[in-house]
């Protein structure tokens, strides 16, 4: 439940005055659907009317903007624009007019002219585009971070790294107990564990249900191909997915994928060869070119489909107070705020006594870009050139409600080494920063999560052996 769908459901319950514990078996929040995705908040044209993902997908996109002017958190509505190169795609585009108009979500045809003068990157022989002003751009990490920092603020417990490997009936409600063999108990239990949401639910009932983990990888343009494209570029629709995207993403730098390839392994987040051509051999059905050598970065993501092609949000059919948030891939994202409120409507979340001192948010030690260089000296050290972060933004990544220690988070808080060294050159000082900071060897300093030592041995011992 450290995902963005988790982060909104703890927010919502921070309102009220009841104890909340989060259990994840992450080491870090935003660590893995939500890490990799293609951060975008869809208009929700695309989804079978009638269908959740429908309606949370476009109540999910009316949401975000006044969020992330709360939290202030950059946002930015680009609009999408979904291409056709044939006849046969033109009538499809109509097609996706006519769903668009029965979910409410505000479409426009465009001719192929004034596709290429908006976009004149777009492989000449496009024929029509569906343009759709609402869908943006987010950072899905930076919501997660802002909502369980506020959540935290208001009382919820989070605990991470604790993996859950049983869930029980007590003689009030439930016990649940985690890998590390502690035991909690729980009046009423939200199970939304991402991928493995089907494996906590046969913990204690018994279920139809499947979740099959489908992989996607992607690779990053350099900010140096930024006007490469000016909206979200995506192909038509199929069984498969959205295909291959280009997205300007908030930093000025252009994300292309994903893949779409269902796996067997639930944590399989390696990129490949023949993804990377499959994704430049797509790509170039829609584009006139792709800047290959602009490349700075590839990753991999897995979404959680499930049997029922759709979100399932329900309370158990066995067990009263069991309530289950599964199957939420795309559009995910853009639903996660809906589908909080959608759980807090079925669960009935305003019965529950409101807090009477609920604390407006207030960034603590993230967010920290226009501190006084004078009274702190060293936001004036910059440590990642490229992304332009500073000494006392990386301590402040390690602290407060959210903190982190290791590589990975610094990067996910703060963007140390997500520009185009990719941490080449700013690393080695955030692992002697995050060294002195918490008082450990760098060889005690991880990537990411256990048996991720970023150090091996020191250099002189290379010589001993």
């Amino acid at each position: 439940m450290q995902g963005v769908v988790g982060a909104f459901i703890a927010k919502e319950l921070s309102h009220y005055d009841v104890k909340v514990l989060v259990l994840d078996k992450e080491n870090d929040f935003a660590n893995q659907t939500t890490m990799a995705n293609s951060a975008i908040i869809h208009s929700g044209y695309d989804p079978k009317p009638g269908t959740l993902k429908a309606k949370l997908n476009v109540q999910g996109n009316q949401m975000y903007k006044d969020i992330c002017h709360y939290y202030k958190i950059p946002f930015n509505q680009m609009g999408s624009l979904t291409v056709a190169f044939d006849e046969a795609g033109v009538a499809r585009l109509h097609e996706l007019k006519d769903q668009a108009t029965i979910n409410g979500v505000e479409v426009e045809l465009l001719s192929a002219e004034e596709v290429l003068a908006q976009e004149p990157a777009i492989n000449p022989t496009v024929k029509m585009a569906l343009l759709a002003p609402t869908a943006s751009i987010v950072y899905p990490w930076q919501i997660t971070f802002a909502l369980f920092d506020h959540s935290i603020s208001n009382g919820v417990e989070v605990k991470l790294g604790q993996e859950v490997v049983a869930l029980r009936k007590a003689q009030e409600g439930y016990t649940i107990e985690t890998k590390s063999g502690e035991e909690f108990q729980a009046h009423h239990v939200i199970n939304c564990a991402g991928l493995f949401g089907v494996e906590i639910q046969k913990m204690i009932e018994p279920t139809e249900d499947a979740i099959t983990p489908r992989k996607g990888e992607y690779f990053v343009l350099t900010r140096g191909a930024y006007k490469y494209v000016n909206h979200i570029i995506f192909p038509l629709p199929t069984e498969r997915g959205k295909g291959v995207l280009a997205v300007p993403i908030s930093n000025r730098e252009i994300l292309i994928g994903p893949t779409s390839e269902v796996i067997d392994d639930f944590d399989d987040v390696t990129t490949t060869k023949e993804g990377l051509s499959y994704l430049i051999k797509e790509i170039k059905n829609t584009m006139s070119t792709v800047p290959t050598d602009r490349i700075i970065h590839e990753f991999a993501g897995l979404r959680a489909s499930s049997t029922r092609h759709d979100f399932i949000i329900e309370e158990s059919k066995y067990n009263t107070g069991l309530y289950h948030v599964i199957g939420i891939e795309s559009p995910g994202l853009a639903s996660a705020p809906a589908i909080a409120k959608y759980l807090a409507d079925l669960a009935a979340f305003e019965q529950l006594p409101r807090k009477t001192n609920f604390k407006e948010y207030q960034p603590t030690t993230l967010i920290t870009k226009h501190k006084q260089v004078k009274d702190h000296p060293d936001y004036g050290v910059i440590i990642c050139h490229c992304e332009h972060v500073s000494r006392q933004e990386i301590r402040d990544a390690m602290h407060g409600n959210v903190g982190s220690h290791t590589i990975k988070g610094i990067k996910k808080r703060v963007r140390a080494g997500f520009g185009p060294c990719q941490g080449g050159f700013c690393e080695p000082t955030i692992v002697r920063l995050i060294s002195q900071e918490m008082g450990i060897s760098p060889k005690e300093v991880l990537h990411d999560g256990p048996n991720s030592a970023v150090l091996k041995r020191d250099s002189k011992e290379i010589f001993k052996t």
